[in-house]
């Protein structure tokens, strides 16, 4: 898509085209695998394995695009919060439980 997108601003100089490269998207309404999974009040993951991720909240996505139709911004953006947290933080921060799977 991308790729498309950026021909087109090539082909249309005079148009505004503006990238948003979202991380995982979470709220009350974001329909993610991810966010879904959040969902549930209590998450296995396994023992010795707690990635670090980037989540940003669907208000903060939703202003990002605002952000870029009202100023007529063009170009690429990663829209991302500064830093990562782990899964079992932002887990734990919702209130959710996380239960500890081990690998035999």
């Amino acid at each position: 898509m991308e790729r498309l997108c950026l021909q087109y601003a090539n082909e249309h100089p005079e148009t505004i085209v503006t990238i948003l490269r979202p991380c995982d998207v979470y709220g009350p309404c974001a329909n993610f695998p991810l966010s879904r999974a959040f969902e549930r009040k209590r998450v296995g993951l396994f023992e010795g394995f707690d990635l670090e991720y980037q989540f940003i909240h669907e208000e903060g996505i939703a202003e990002a695009f605002w952000l870029t139709i009202v100023k007529d911004v063009g170009g690429i953006f990663n829209a991302t919060p500064d830093g990562t947290r782990s899964l079992s933080e932002r887990m734990k921060l919702l209130g959710e439980e996380v239960s500890r799977v081990r690998l035999t």
